[in-house]
């Protein structure tokens, strides 16, 4: 995370941030201690919230700028809507249709930020066909960015981390 952290700064840095699919909260607690003023990190799974809590107290150099929140996407739209810059590492293409109604309603201005997952490539029928739908085929860069320039993005960034990665601004 310590590459995507250095590679997005210019994305993150003074904003109010979202990890979405933080698990245990390592990039959430990076970003934290980096330049974000606050981070909001969000998953479903109860256990990996708690280690994060814990990491978080022990890691974060001000645990008062960072907080984690159970739930679907769904529970905690009023929250990702307040973000200025959301996070999604290998994680957008889990969300299923609560991807495209996210995506759909940020505000002009808000950035993504999305870690491709191209492992996922080989559990695709045609997965050179670009179709750029919530699901699985959000887990390839060919399909993330129509994906986003279909719902009005700007596609300010792509790079190589673990795998593809893209920066897109909603105009």
């Amino acid at each position: 995370y310590t590459n995507l952290v250095e590679n997005t700064r210019k994305y993150f840095s003074g904003k109010t941030v979202g990890d979405v699919g933080c698990n245990a909260g390592y990039l959430s607690i990076l970003l934290a201690n980096d330049e974000a003023t606050s981070v909001m990190g969000f998953d479903i799974h109860e256990l990996d919230l708690a280690a994060a809590e814990i990491f978080a107290s022990r890691m974060c150099d001000d645990p008062s700028a960072i907080s984690f929140h159970k739930g679907h996407v769904s529970e905690n739209i009023d929250s990702l809507l307040s973000c200025e810059t959301i996070f999604f590492v290998r994680s957008i293409y889990h969300l299923g249709k609560d991807a495209d109604m996210l995506i759909n309603k940020l505000n002009p201005g808000t950035t993504v930020i999305i870690e491709c997952n191209e492992g996922h490539k080989k559990k695709l029928p045609n997965p050179d066909e670009i179709i750029p739908r919530p699901g699985k085929r959000l887990a390839l860069k060919i399909n993330v960015i129509p994906f986003l320039e279909e719902r009005g993005f700007h596609i300010d960034d792509i790079f190589e981390n673990v795998d593809n990665v893209v920066v897109a601004t909603k105009k």
